[in-house]
């Protein structure tokens, strides 16, 4: 037994002398240390509390919602909102497999669009 096993083992114990009994945290370093022995397949799940717009801050965006198209960089996110710096309102795309929009207006300042407001986006 190496000495990170024995340490491992005493603070199992110690963990346990509180909650269980000393036959329990036994039963349970034996059965920690039969799966150690084991191949294990482990499901890995992604956090799920972090949306595909997190995985996108930085980046630049077109936001397709229900009134309006937005373009701009997502420089911050909250619960409710998206918000978008160098923004502007696109009135016509154009055809989508050209570069550029037709009709595109520069905005003043960042764009705050409510999250619940956009249908999809796509990254630029």
């Amino acid at each position: 037994m190496s000495d990170l096993q024995a340490h491992w083992k005493d603070a199992v114990r110690d963990a346990c002398e509180h909650t269980m009994s000393e036959a329990a945290a036994e039963g349970l370093i034996a059965y920690v240390e039969r799966l150690e022995g084991e191949t294990m397949k482990k499901l890995i799940e992604e956090n799920e509390s972090q949306t595909a717009l997190e995985g996108l801050m930085g980046e630049t965006v077109l936001l397709l919602c229900g009134n309006y198209f937005y373009h701009g960089k997502i420089v911050a996110l909250s619960n409710d909102e998206v918000v978008l710096s160098d923004a502007r309102i696109v009135y016509e795309t154009g055809p989508w497999d050209e570069e550029g929009f037709s009709d595109a207006q520069s905005l003043p300042a960042n764009v705050y669009v409510k999250q619940h407001a956009i249908e999809s986006y796509v990254p630029i």
